[in-house]
C-alpha cells in the first residue's frame, strides 16, 4: 500500500497490491484486500476480499470470503459472512455458503430445504 488515511492492516501482504491512495479500510488476515483500490471496506480472514478490485464500502468476515471467480470485483456496499461467502451484485447481503444447511433467525430455526420450498410459495420477485 502506498498511503492513506485511517487503515487499519494486519497480516502478509495484506492491502499488499495497492498501489493507489485508499482510506479507511480494515484488512486483517493474510492476503486480505490484497487486489483492493476502493476505500471504506472491512475484510477480516486470510484472504477475505480478495478477488475485490475496486468495491468500496462493503464487509466481508470469515476466512477465503470474496475470494471466489464469481465475487463481483466492484461490489458497492454488500456484506459476506462466513468461509468462502462472496458477493454477486452490489447492495447483497450474504450469510453462509453452498453447505450452509441450517438457520436461525430471531430464534427461530429453519433448515435451506424450508426455505427453498418457502421462497418456492412465494414465487419469482
Amino acid at each position: 500500500m502506498t498511503g492513506g488515511d485511517r487503515n487499519v492492516v494486519l497480516g502478509f501482504d495484506a492491502m499488499g497490491s495497492a498501489t493507489s491512495r485508499i482510506d479507511e479500510c480494515v484488512a486483517i488476515g493474510a492476503y486480505s484486500l490484497v487486489n483492493n483500490t476502493g476505500g471504506r471496506n472491512v475484510a477480516v480472514g486470510i484472504g477475505a476480499g480478495r478477488q475485490v478490485t475496486s468495491g468500496t464500502g462493503n464487509v466481508f468476515l470469515g476466512p477465503d470470503t470474496g475470494t471466489s471467480a464469481l465475487q463481483k470485483p466492484d461490489v458497492i456496499n454488500s456484506v459476506a459472512i462466513g468461509d468462502k461467502a462472496f458477493t454477486t451484485e452490489s447492495n447483497q447481503v450474504v450469510i453462509g455458503n453452498n453447505s450452509t444447511d441450517a438457520f436461525v433467525l430471531g430464534g427461530v430455526a429453519f433448515s435451506k430445504a424450508q426455505l427453498i420450498a418457502l421462497l418456492a410459495l412465494l414465487g419469482p420477485n
